[in-house]
Protein backbone atom coordinates (compact mmCIF):
# COMPACT_ATOMS: atom_id res chain seq x y z
CA UNK A 1 0.00 0.00 0.00
CA UNK A 2 2.84 2.53 0.43
CA UNK A 3 3.32 2.53 -3.35
CA UNK A 4 -0.38 3.34 -3.82
CA UNK A 5 -0.10 6.17 -1.32
CA UNK A 6 2.95 7.74 -2.95
CA UNK A 7 1.46 7.44 -6.40
CA UNK A 8 -1.81 9.04 -5.28
CA UNK A 9 0.04 11.95 -3.67
CA UNK A 10 2.08 12.41 -6.86
CA UNK A 11 -1.01 12.32 -9.08
CA UNK A 12 -2.87 14.86 -6.96
CA UNK A 13 0.18 17.15 -6.93
CA UNK A 14 0.51 16.85 -10.71
CA UNK A 15 -3.19 17.66 -11.14
CA UNK A 16 -2.74 20.76 -8.97
CA UNK A 17 0.24 21.88 -11.06
CA UNK A 18 -1.79 21.34 -14.24
CA UNK A 19 -4.69 23.39 -12.86
CA UNK A 20 -2.24 26.17 -11.99
CA UNK A 21 -0.87 26.15 -15.56
CA UNK A 22 -4.41 26.17 -16.95
CA UNK A 23 -5.40 29.02 -14.66
CA UNK A 24 -2.39 31.02 -15.83
CA UNK A 25 -3.33 30.50 -19.50
CA UNK A 26 -6.97 31.40 -18.87
CA UNK A 27 -5.84 34.59 -17.15
CA UNK A 28 -4.27 35.62 -20.45
CA UNK A 29 -7.26 34.53 -22.55
CA UNK A 30 -10.16 35.90 -20.49
CA UNK A 31 -10.30 39.65 -19.82
CA UNK A 32 -9.99 40.12 -16.06
CA UNK A 33 -8.97 36.48 -15.56
CA UNK A 34 -11.03 33.68 -14.05
CA UNK A 35 -12.15 34.25 -10.48
CA UNK A 36 -12.88 31.51 -7.97
CA UNK A 37 -12.14 27.82 -7.95
CA UNK A 38 -11.45 26.20 -11.27
CA UNK A 39 -12.77 22.73 -12.09
CA UNK A 40 -12.45 20.71 -15.27
CA UNK A 41 -16.10 21.23 -16.22
CA UNK A 42 -15.93 24.98 -15.52
CA UNK A 43 -12.71 25.26 -17.54
CA UNK A 44 -14.40 23.43 -20.43
CA UNK A 45 -17.27 25.92 -20.43
CA UNK A 46 -14.85 28.85 -20.30
CA UNK A 47 -12.72 27.46 -23.14
CA UNK A 48 -15.80 26.92 -25.32
CA UNK A 49 -16.76 30.57 -24.89
CA UNK A 50 -13.33 31.91 -25.88
CA UNK A 51 -12.94 33.16 -29.43
CA UNK A 52 -9.20 33.77 -29.83
CA UNK A 53 -8.14 36.92 -31.63
CA UNK A 54 -4.69 36.48 -33.07
CA UNK A 55 -2.14 33.72 -33.40
CA UNK A 56 -0.81 33.84 -29.83
CA UNK A 57 -4.31 33.67 -28.34
CA UNK A 58 -5.08 30.68 -30.59
CA UNK A 59 -1.93 28.91 -29.40
CA UNK A 60 -2.78 29.68 -25.76
CA UNK A 61 -6.28 28.28 -26.23
CA UNK A 62 -4.89 25.12 -27.84
CA UNK A 63 -2.38 24.71 -24.96
CA UNK A 64 -5.20 25.23 -22.45
CA UNK A 65 -7.23 22.51 -24.20
CA UNK A 66 -4.27 20.11 -24.02
CA UNK A 67 -3.73 20.85 -20.33
CA UNK A 68 -7.45 20.32 -19.70
CA UNK A 69 -7.21 16.93 -21.45
CA UNK A 70 -4.26 16.07 -19.17
CA UNK A 71 -6.27 17.12 -16.11
CA UNK A 72 -9.15 14.84 -17.12
CA UNK A 73 -6.70 11.96 -17.57
CA UNK A 74 -5.19 12.63 -14.14
CA UNK A 75 -8.65 12.77 -12.56
CA UNK A 76 -9.50 9.37 -14.07
CA UNK A 77 -6.22 7.92 -12.73
CA UNK A 78 -6.87 9.40 -9.28
CA UNK A 79 -10.40 7.97 -9.20
CA UNK A 80 -9.13 4.56 -10.32
CA UNK A 81 -6.38 4.57 -7.71
CA UNK A 82 -8.85 5.62 -5.00
CA UNK A 83 -11.02 2.63 -5.89
CA UNK A 84 -8.02 0.30 -5.78
CA UNK A 85 -6.96 1.69 -2.39
CA UNK A 86 -10.49 1.24 -1.03
CA UNK A 87 -10.52 -2.36 -2.28
CA UNK A 88 -7.12 -3.09 -0.70
CA UNK A 89 -8.15 -1.58 2.64
CA UNK A 90 -11.37 -3.60 2.59
CA UNK A 91 -9.43 -6.76 1.71
CA UNK A 92 -7.09 -6.19 4.66
CA UNK A 93 -10.02 -6.70 7.07
CA UNK A 94 -8.91 -3.76 9.17
CA UNK A 95 -11.20 -2.12 11.70
CA UNK A 96 -9.51 1.26 11.28
CA UNK A 97 -12.26 2.53 9.02
CA UNK A 98 -14.77 2.01 11.83
CA UNK A 99 -13.08 4.81 13.78
CA UNK A 100 -14.67 8.19 13.19
CA UNK A 101 -12.41 10.34 11.00
CA UNK A 102 -10.58 7.49 9.29
CA UNK A 103 -11.56 6.78 5.72
CA UNK A 104 -9.94 4.39 3.26
CA UNK A 105 -7.13 6.78 2.31
CA UNK A 106 -6.04 7.51 5.89
CA UNK A 107 -6.42 3.83 6.78
CA UNK A 108 -4.16 2.94 3.84
CA UNK A 109 -1.58 5.47 5.04
CA UNK A 110 -1.63 4.00 8.55
CA UNK A 111 -1.55 0.37 7.38
CA UNK A 112 1.19 1.12 4.86
CA UNK A 113 3.35 2.84 7.44
CA UNK A 114 2.72 0.71 10.51
CA UNK A 115 2.26 -2.71 8.94
CA UNK A 116 1.33 -5.11 11.71
CA UNK A 117 0.48 -3.50 15.03
CA UNK A 118 1.81 -6.55 16.90
CA UNK A 119 5.35 -5.29 16.31
CA UNK A 120 4.69 -2.68 19.04
CA UNK A 121 4.55 -4.38 22.46
CA UNK A 122 2.80 -1.43 24.16
CA UNK A 123 0.95 1.73 23.21
CA UNK A 124 3.90 3.79 24.46
CA UNK A 125 6.16 2.10 21.92
CA UNK A 126 3.70 3.04 19.17
CA UNK A 127 3.49 6.62 20.48
CA UNK A 128 7.26 6.86 20.41
CA UNK A 129 7.41 5.42 16.88
CA UNK A 130 4.75 7.82 15.58
CA UNK A 131 6.19 10.85 17.34
CA UNK A 132 3.04 11.45 19.38
CA UNK A 133 4.67 10.81 22.75
CA UNK A 134 5.55 14.09 24.47
CA UNK A 135 9.14 14.71 25.50
CA UNK A 136 9.80 15.84 29.04
CA UNK A 137 11.92 19.00 29.27
CA UNK A 138 12.09 19.55 32.99
CA UNK A 139 14.45 21.90 34.74
CA UNK A 140 14.71 21.62 38.50
CA UNK A 141 11.25 21.55 40.05
CA UNK A 142 9.47 22.76 36.89
CA UNK A 143 8.05 19.85 34.91
CA UNK A 144 7.29 20.62 31.25
CA UNK A 145 6.59 18.64 28.14
CA UNK A 146 7.09 19.56 24.51
CA UNK A 147 6.19 18.06 21.17
CA UNK A 148 8.47 15.28 20.03
CA UNK A 149 10.40 15.98 16.85
CA UNK A 150 11.36 12.33 16.53
CA UNK A 151 9.34 9.48 15.13
CA UNK A 152 7.64 8.98 11.81
CA UNK A 153 6.45 12.45 10.79
CA UNK A 154 4.11 11.20 8.02
CA UNK A 155 2.35 8.86 10.44
CA UNK A 156 2.21 11.68 12.98
CA UNK A 157 0.60 13.93 10.35
CA UNK A 158 -1.97 11.25 9.50
CA UNK A 159 -2.87 10.77 13.17
CA UNK A 160 -3.12 14.55 13.53
CA UNK A 161 -5.64 14.68 10.64
CA UNK A 162 -7.72 12.01 12.38
CA UNK A 163 -7.60 13.95 15.67
CA UNK A 164 -8.68 17.19 13.97
CA UNK A 165 -11.58 15.35 12.31
CA UNK A 166 -12.67 13.93 15.63
CA UNK A 167 -12.34 17.29 17.41
CA UNK A 168 -14.68 18.92 14.89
Amino acid sequence: MPAFRKTLIDLVAERTRAFNRLHRLLRDLVPGGVAGTLSASRATRILRSIRPKGTSAGIRRRLASEILRDIRTLERKIADLNERIEAEVEASSTTLTEIFGIGPILAAKIIGTVGSVVRFPTKTHFASYSGTAPVETSTGEVVRHRRSLAGNRQLNNTLHMVAVCQAR
